[in-house]
């Protein structure tokens, strides 16, 4: 399978959010930050509801909710974008084909491949394919590159030659 792709923000945001499903240490953030967001905006907000003059005892407890919100939220996404534009690889048309034998990935500035025993794993959802050569270095492969019927024949050949994440 020979497909030409070049990849979107949208696809490195999906590739990262993929990515941090695969642990529960991956995702400490929403685990223990959202609610400790929620405890925040809610304690500050009763405060003030309950007695508005006591809106400088809520303040700390809303500064840390949007603290909380930006390093949840906004750091994130603005880390990745910077990744994204600043990295060439990404940004240029690449060839890949997939094959029995590995993946071969080329574009203007690169060549590589690989056999399949330099990856560990593979994982997918609506709108990408991951294959893992290490616990954080990926190839994303986009399922809008893939013609009909592709993605099943990918997910075939990945099931058969890794396992899954």
């Amino acid at each position: 399978m020979r497909f030409l792709c070049r990849y979107t923000i949208d696809d490195y945001i999906d590739a990262h959010r993929l990515h941090r499903k695969g642990s529960l240490w991956r995702r400490w953030d929403r685990i223990v930050g959202l609610p400790l967001l929620f405890i925040c905006a809610t304690g500050g907000l009763l405060i003030v509801l309950s007695n508005p003059r006591l809106y400088r005892t809520a303040l700390p407890l809303l500064a840390l909710a949007v603290f909380w919100a930006l390093l949840l939220f906004v750091f994130p996404r603005m880390r990745i974008q910077y990744v994204f534009k600043r990295n060439p690889h990404l940004n240029q048309e690449s060839t890949i084909e997939v094959s029995e034998d590995g993946i071969l990935n080329e574009n203007p500035n690169m060549r590589s491949q690989r056999n399949w025993k330099m990856f560990i794993s593979w994982a997918e959802n609506n709108r990408i394919f991951m294959i893992y050569s290490a616990p954080n270095q990926f190839l994303m492969l986009p399922k809008r590159s893939l013609a009909v019927g592709e993605a099943d024949q990918l997910r075939d050949l990945l099931r058969r030659k890794l396992p899954g994440k």
